[in-house]
């Protein structure tokens, strides 16, 4: 059974974080929402369903190079929304709002671009926002539900309020606890795809510092 989250089935946000990872020829349509080719990105998808109007805009975390890598670094010192891919993230919403129309849109974001979903909430671009294991360090998330695992390095310190939701762990592997598979267990009752994203120097930054 899948649950619903931020207007989205817990089944579509697995698959959303999924496939915001991958390049725009290998990404897969979720169900009836369709790749909007012309204003996704390596980082970002933007996917629409025409039948609805509902829109997923999907934000990846941390892809495996050092200049991204680096961009963690800045989160701690509240620096990150003056990073180019903060900014990437931002104009692709900005882009999926005036297309769309901000209502109808669900921000999904995961590690890293968790901190940026919170930066955009804070500015009034979104109105659905779902952050997964997101790299919100000890701040105020106004605007965005969180979902993470209880044993999820990146997202330890992240303040949960009476809307988020914890999922209990089954590991204490650092990798399968950041990744996606842990959106189907119960008693949340999601139904999420097993995928282990590909950012391991995210995680182990967040391990040892």
């Amino acid at each position: 059974m899948s649950r619903m989250i931020g207007g989205i089935s817990s089944k579509e946000l697995s698959k959303a974080v999924k496939e915001s990872y991958k390049k725009k020829k290998d990404v897969k349509n979720i169900g009836d929402y369709v790749l909007d080719k012309d204003l996704s990105n390596s980082k970002s998808k933007v996917f629409n369903d025409p039948k609805t109007g509902k829109t997923i805009v999907a934000h990846s975390g941390t892809h495996g190079t050092l200049a991204d890598w680096s961009n963690n670094i800045t989160i701690p010192f509240g620096k990150y929304k003056d990073t180019k891919r903060y900014k990437t993230q931002e104009k692709v919403t900005r882009k999926a709002n005036a297309k769309y129309g901000q209502a109808n849109i669900t921000n999904v974001t995961h590690s890293q671009s968790g901190e940026g979903a919170r930066i955009m909430a804070k500015k009034g671009l979104t109105s659905k926002s779902v952050s997964f294991n997101p790299a919100i360090l000890g701040k105020k998330h106004k605007g965005v539900q969180v979902v993470r695992s209880k044993a999820d390095v990146v997202s330890a310190l992240t303040p949960m309020g009476k809307n988020d939701v914890t999922i209990n762990n089954k590991t204490i592997n650092p990798l399968i606890e950041h990744g996606t598979s842990v959106i189907s267990r119960k008693p949340q009752e999601f139904g999420g795809s097993r995928y282990i994203t590909p950012h391991i120097a995210e995680n182990l930054m967040y391990t040892f510092f």
